[in-house]
């Protein structure tokens, strides 16, 4: 098999529990739950929302 190389150029995460990797990684550490009972059209379910997602996208540039 050939050696190949990688390099990591950045990472990020956007999760329930952190939407910057210093949050999630610091929340994950602390077992912090990012999954919740909430209402979903009249009958409950367990989901993991994100919050401040509008915010993470509004200032990106859109691609060509």
């Amino acid at each position: 098999m050939r050696n190949r190389r990688v390099v990591i150029t950045g990472m990020s995460v956007l999760t329930p529990i952190g939407n910057t990797l210093d949050e999630f990684w610091n929340n994950s550490l602390n077992c912090k739950i990012g999954y919740d009972l909430h209402d979903y059209k009249g009958m409950k379910r367990v989901l993991g929302l994100i919050g401040d997602f509008e915010d993470l996208t509004a200032n990106k540039p859109a691609k060509k």
